[in-house]
């Protein structure tokens, strides 16, 4: 499928709340393979133009960087980064020892670290927006800042959500501030990271219902979903 004149669509990456990604192949770069996001529809171009701004701020390895934006012939807006052969990390550790997992959490660990110095609070944190690479290197590349904030750096602390704005993210992983609309800061993704360390370590989620609202209320309660003792 081509999207553009430039970007012939090679398959479907994954797709979200914002939009959904594409692998296509850049003929303006000698056919080089690049991730494309478009964003749906009803997202304005000052979204858009929020993320680009939060991911100039960003220069680090493990933060897949914007290439370009721009709009499709239908009015959509994307945004391009380099493409990563890699698995999200659940996919990536199924089935690796405590010590594996530990290594490469503590690679995620030391990027949102960075990532909170540099003023930007990521709020949409899940292993599908941690990709490890497939050389065997344990190289994670964090992604997908859509949903991100800038914070004050001394602080960390971001603007308080409006309680009339619906919820953005993921709700499995979502801190209990965000979920109640609170003001949040960098601590709200280290509690998704927390939710991220217990799903590879047990295999589940803690917080697990089909009801939406049930999750809600575990995250509120902290009751959490045992598995059965190894």
């Amino acid at each position: 499928m081509q999207l553009t004149d430039r970007y012939d669509s090679v398959r479907v990456l994954g797709s979200g709340g914002a939009g959904t990604v594409y692998l296509v192949r850049d003929h303006a770069v000698g056919g080089r393979l690049l991730a494309l996001k478009v964003f749906h529809a009803d997202l304005s171009a000052a979204a858009i133009a929020k993320e680009a701004r939060i991911l100039s701020r960003l220069y680090h390895p493990n933060v897949v960087p914007i290439l370009e934006t721009g709009t499709l012939p239908d009015g959509r807006a994307y945004l391009t980064s380099p493409y990563i052969d890699g698995d999200s990390l659940v996919a990536a550790l199924s089935g690796k020892s405590l010590v594996q997992i530990a290594r490469v959490l503590s690679h995620v660990a030391l990027t949102l670290d960075a990532v909170h110095e540099a003023g930007v609070c990521h709020l949409d944190l899940k292993p599908e927006n941690i990709l490890l690479s497939r050389d065997g290197s344990d190289a994670v590349k964090l992604l997908d800042f859509g949903f991100s904030q800038r914070v004050t750096a001394t602080t960390h602390r971001a603007t308080q959500a409006p309680a009339s704005r619906p919820l953005s993210g993921t709700l499995a992983y979502m801190a209990p501030e965000r979920l109640l609309h609170q003001r949040v800061d960098h601590r709200a993704d280290f509690y998704s990271l927390g939710i991220i360390v217990y799903q590879l370590v047990y295999g589940t989620l803690p917080f697990a219902a089909d009801d939406p609202e049930a999750v809600l209320a575990f995250h509120l309660s902290g009751a959490l979903a045992l598995p059965p003792h190894p």
